[in-house]
């Protein structure tokens, strides 16, 4: 059975970018969790938006995108033009270990829909520009299971209420 978690660093203003990346949001201790999650999984799950806006050439895992516009082609990289939902679908026929890096667009609908197992949250004390995520649907279909707090960083864990 395939285990679906997603990472989301958010600024104290509820952004998830500065300068139009989540890079400049994300320091040191937390882009080390990033990469802890990133060799733990089999696949990386994002929307065309973030594809476009964070560096994601030459990563050593497949890389499959939901987009209703991009055609590159690019060693590793998958393009889907479907639903967020559907593109987690698709991985689940192939990868046991499935990430989703995925922005706010990509975020809000697989967590309304409830396919993420876990999600893992990066709190930073420094604003940021980008869109904001509305944690309401977090908060209503899932729990927070744990939190740490780390040079004015906090790192939560937040797992399906009810899982299917």
């Amino acid at each position: 059975m395939s285990k679906v978690r997603a990472n989301l660093i958010l600024a104290e203003n509820g952004a998830t970018a500065l300068n139009g990346s989540s890079r400049f949001l994300s320091p040191k201790a937390d882009r080390e969790r990033f990469q802890l999650l990133r060799s733990q999984s089999d696949v990386i799950l994002i929307g065309g938006r973030t594809y476009r806006s964070e560096p994601y050439r030459g990563i050593s895992i497949p890389l499959l995108v939901a987009s209703r516009s991009m055609r590159e082609i690019a060693p590793g990289v998958e393009f889907h033009n479907c639903s967020p939902v559907e593109l987690i679908s698709i991985a689940k026929t192939q990868y046991q270990s499935i990430l989703i890096e995925g922005g706010v667009d990509f975020l809000s609908g697989v967590i309304k829909a409830k396919v993420i197992d876990e999600i893992f949250l990066t709190r930073v004390k420094i604003s940021g520009d980008g869109k904001l995520f509305d944690e309401e649907d977090l908060k209503q279909n899932y729990r927070m299971a744990s939190e740490e707090v780390l040079d004015g960083l906090s790192f939560e864990r937040w797992d399906l209420n009810d899982p299917i």
